[in-house]
């Protein structure tokens, strides 16, 4: 894969991004307000009457990708990927000094090994988690005018990835890369429009590598539709997100490889050590928090579980007790649950282990006390009492005749 593969490519085999609707909040939850990928398109081709809709005014940006709380879009985009995968490969050519030079496609290129990008935004911690396993001890990102671009939105994502894995990079105590960013001063302009429009340029931009990239395009659906297979109900569409997963495995390579926790990873010493609740100070913006369930106001019903798009909540019933539990590493905070919970009894607080995001223990949330009915049987909560409330009104419209 050339360095420049992730910008400037043809625009031969492009592919719009593919919104997989059963993954989206407004589906989920029909109640849910949630427009973040209709707030961040830079040309309002996203629309949302039940699920999102992408038109052709699509340049296959990617921020809607990034954006997106349940990763509902997905696309031939991934420059989380594309970095990992030069890192792998090139390593030695694009990393000079514990330097390593990336540049947006309106820059000029610092070097000739700086790595181009659509854009700044596509990148998340992951993308940097990366580079600091691969020995990068200072990022230089050259970009053009971000306040004149379209994609100015995506200078925020960054931003927001940053704090994220500065806060990431505590958690196993790593020192964080330093990250400097200048203004190029000049600007790289888009192809002439006797050859391509702007709109066509754009759309390519990020898709032109697809010879390259199909192995892993091809593998990334294969896995995505196997994931979407679900034995109990074939209409509710879950699977894992895909950015979770690759967080995970850098984290679990980077503690395997991390001298100071040679240990086990559950190890006693390491527990002391790195397992405990990072302390988030007060306005930072950490995207991971733990789910808490007021269990004294919980009736069970189940309707967080039925709702939540990564399969993270699993609800058991046993012996009239009802038991709900939380995967944390595929809980990605989307919030659909606290929207859709009917008694406003779910919270998320900052707090946040390392335990939480590399192991896939279950721990659980809830635990409710059920009674059949004495009338028809229905399984109820204990606080209900020991009729439902079906019977309840069954014998109450006599009252009323």
């Amino acid at each position: 894969m050339q360095i420049d593969a992730l910008a400037y490519a043809s625009h031969e085999n492009r592919a719009a991004p593919t919104p997989i609707t059963d993954l989206c909040k407004r589906v989920r939850f029909r109640q849910s307000e949630c427009q973040v990928c209709v707030d961040i398109c830079p040309t309002n081709a996203i629309s949302l009457p039940f699920g999102p809709e992408l038109s052709d005014a699509c340049i296959n940006c990617g921020l809607c990708q990034i954006a997106c709380p349940t990763e509902t879009i997905e696309g031939i985009h991934n420059t989380d990927q594309m970095m990992l995968d030069l890192l792998g490969d090139q390593a030695d050519t694009i990393i000079n000094g514990h330097k390593l030079h990336v540049h947006c496609y309106q820059a000029e290129a610092d070097n000739a090994y700086s790595v181009a990008v659509n854009c700044l935004g596509n990148m998340t911690e992951n993308a940097l988690l990366a580079m600091a396993g691969s020995n990068v001890k200072t990022l230089m990102l050259t970009t053009g005018n971000c306040s004149g671009c379209r994609l100015c939105p995506g200078m925020e994502l960054f931003k927001h990835a940053v704090t994220t894995y500065a806060n990431l990079s505590n958690m196993i105590a790593q020192s964080a890369i330093t990250i400097a960013i200048r203004e190029s001063e000049k600007q790289n302009a888009p192809p002439s429009s006797s050859t391509v429009s702007r709109r066509e340029f754009f759309r390519s931009l990020g898709t032109g590598m697809a010879k390259q990239v199909a192995k892993v395009v091809v593998n990334k659906e294969q896995q995505i539709r196997a994931l979407l297979q679900t034995d109990d109900d074939a209409t509710v569409q879950k699977r894992p997100s895909p950015r979770r997963q690759m967080l995970k495995a850098l984290f679990t390579e980077l503690l395997l490889v991390e001298p100071l926790l040679a240990e086990p990873l559950l190890a006693k010493p390491l527990a002391e050590q790195r397992n405990d609740p990072v302390e988030i100070p007060a306005g930072v913006d950490f995207p991971w928090k733990k789910m808490h369930v007021d269990v004294a106001h919980c009736v069970g019903c189940g309707v967080c579980v039925n709702v939540c798009p990564t399969g993270a909540l699993v609800k058991e019933v046993h012996d009239l007790e009802l038991m709900r539990t939380i995967n944390h590493s595929l809980c990605t905070n989307c919030d659909v649950c606290a929207e859709a919970c009917p008694q406003d009894v779910i919270r998320f607080e900052q707090a946040y282990s390392l335990s939480d995001i590399v192991t896939d223990t279950e721990e659980e949330v809830a635990r409710v006390a059920l009674n059949a009915c004495v009338i028809c049987g229905e399984i109820i909560p204990a606080s209900e009492g020991a009729v439902c409330t079906t019977c309840q009104k069954r014998q109450m419209l006599p009252l009323f005749m």
